[in-house]
């Protein structure tokens, strides 16, 4: 910008604004009260928010699962990780740990994650490493038979109609045998019912 009286420019040349580590220095000690107290300030804050805001640790196990026969590898860990999420598998891990409490609440302790269509990685939280590991080997002991149940259940299911279909043919077969020898004892020339 140029000044009304034809002057230099307002804006100082390159040399004057070179600064000094004496001038900044200087600038401190001028300001030390406002740089020291944000500095304090700074620090009570800091361990304020460590103490106010815990450290969490964590502990992750990977869970190698296996499926029957026939069945959808994908779809059955999107299932067994719905099953780890279940109200009934956080209540079997708090009362493994011995806790009481709301299901719920334990339950937003731990997450699972599907790492491949076989393998389940559990990962649960806690102050400490070491209740975070016995938590997680909770959680772990909790899923896995609660999965147990779940499976023993439909395979009883499907027992049971296999069962049914059994004895229907055994009866069946059992007709059939009769009639067979029915018609073997029976005289030449004799008509047999239906």
């Amino acid at each position: 910008m140029i000044a009304d009286n034809g002057s230099e420019l307002l804006v100082p040349a390159a040399a004057d604004r070179v600064v000094s580590f004496a001038h900044v220095a200087a600038a401190i000690r001028r300001r030390w009260r406002p740089v020291v107290g944000l500095a304090a300030t700074a620090m009570i804050l800091g361990v304020l928010l460590g103490v106010a805001v815990p450290k969490s640790h964590s502990a992750t196990s990977s869970l190698f699962l296996q499926f029957p026969a026939g069945s959808d590898p994908g779809r059955a860990m999107a299932t067994d990780l719905t099953l780890l999420q279940t109200r009934a598998v956080a209540a079997a891990a708090e009362k493994g740990l011995g806790l009481k409490g709301p299901p719920e609440s334990f339950r937003s302790l731990y997450r699972g994650k599907i790492l491949s269509d076989a393998v389940l990685q559990v990962t649960a939280v806690g102050p400490s490493s070491d209740i975070a590991v016995r938590r997680t080997i909770a959680v772990d002991k909790a899923f896995l038979a609660f999965r147990k149940s779940v499976y023993d259940q439909q395979l009883g299911l499907v027992v049971a109609v296999l069962n049914a279909q059994q004895t229907g043919l055994q009866t069946r077969v059992a007709e059939v045998t009769r009639e067979i020898e029915n018609f073997n004892t029976a005289p030449a020339g004799t008509v047999l019912d239906d």
